[in-house]
Parts: structure tokens; C-alpha cells; sequence
């Protein structure tokens, strides 16, 4: 599980021990830490629960707003079924 999240205001927070960052001015996906739970609320706010394979580079690499909407729009959310890999075929043996 991974948050969608944002500050209250306009600065950046730096979660050191978990080697996240979490931007002003765009929400940013982050790993639930001590750290972001210790802010949630005061600090920053969550807008959404994804799913583990949510990352944050897609919305780093957004260049305008529409770009951005665009980027959280597509990320995985934790409530959507994500698609596995599927487990490789057992070899039928013979007895």
C-alpha cells in the first residue's frame, strides 16, 4: 500500500529514513512511514490509498497540469484489481 499525498502548504517534506519526498505545489505517492502517519493530518493531507506498484515518477515527469491529472489518473489504486503475472504451468508428471 502507498498514499497519494500533499502538504498543507507550500513546502516539501523529506522523509529521511525512508528516502521519500514529498513535493509542494503536486501531490506526491509515498511508502506509509513513521515519519508521513507522524504528519498526516498536520502536515499533509492523503488524497488516495494505492496500490504497491504505484510510483512517483510519472507525476515528477508531468510538465504541465494536464499532464499531471493524466499521470494520477493512471496510477494503480488499491481498491482496482492489478494485474499479476501469472504463475508459470506446473509440468504434468507421470505416476
Amino acid at each position: 500500500m502507498k498514499y497519494l499525498v500533499e502538504t498543507n502548504g507550500a513546502y516539501s517534506l523529506h522523509d529521511l529514513l525512508g528516502r521519500q519526498t514529498v513535493r509542494a505545489g503536486r501531490p506526491s505517492v509515498v511508502t506509509p512511514t513513521a515519519f508521513i502517519e507522524s504528519h498526516r493530518g498536520t502536515r499533509l493531507t492523503v488524497l488516495e490509498t494505492l496500490a504497491d506498484e504505484a510510483s512517483d515518477a510519472p507525476l515528477a515527469r508531468s510538465k504541465n497540469e494536464e499532464e499531471l491529472d493524466a499521470a494520477i489518473a493512471a496510477l494503480p489504486r488499491e481498491d482496482k484489481p492489478v494485474a499479476k503475472k501469472a504463475a508459470p504451468a506446473k509440468a504434468a508428471t507421470k505416476e
